[in-house]
């Protein structure tokens, strides 16, 4: 399966480099974002450093097709800590865990994040 950048239209090779989509052929798609797109698209979201932050961080993140609500503790260098959610407002009975932030849609709201991974398809 081959990844799409969803703003600029580049795809990741097999090496992790992106390369106009023009120089690949027609596969299945899952699409997120290049390091590039991905530093714009986030650099103004509120992520607590720690987490003592009273501020609450909920998005869903799309992992081998699969969209999961989910709930951000802590931001790393280019990956996110976050806490599946089960859909009883906050408690989760996953443990934290650490994906990229290419795989991540940001959401105002838990109720957000539950509905659009709800209705989010990847083909």
């Amino acid at each position: 399966m081959i990844v799409q950048c969803c703003v600029c239209g580049k795809v990741r090779r097999e090496d992790g480099a992106w390369d106009p989509a023009d120089q690949h052929p027609s596969e299945k798609i899952s699409h997120g974002y290049c390091p590039d797109c991905a530093r714009e698209a986030f650099a103004n979201i509120n992520i607590p450093q720690k987490k003592e932050s009273s501020a609450r961080n909920f998005g869903v993140i799309n992992l081998g097709g699969q969209a999961r609500p989910v709930e951000v503790t802590e931001r790393k260098t280019g990956t996110l800590v976050v806490v599946p959610l089960d859909g009883h407002m906050g408690d989760s009975r996953e443990p934290p865990m650490d994906v990229p932030v290419n795989c991540f849609t940001p959401c105002a709201s838990q109720e957000e994040a539950e509905t659009r991974a709800g209705i989010l398809v990847v083909e």
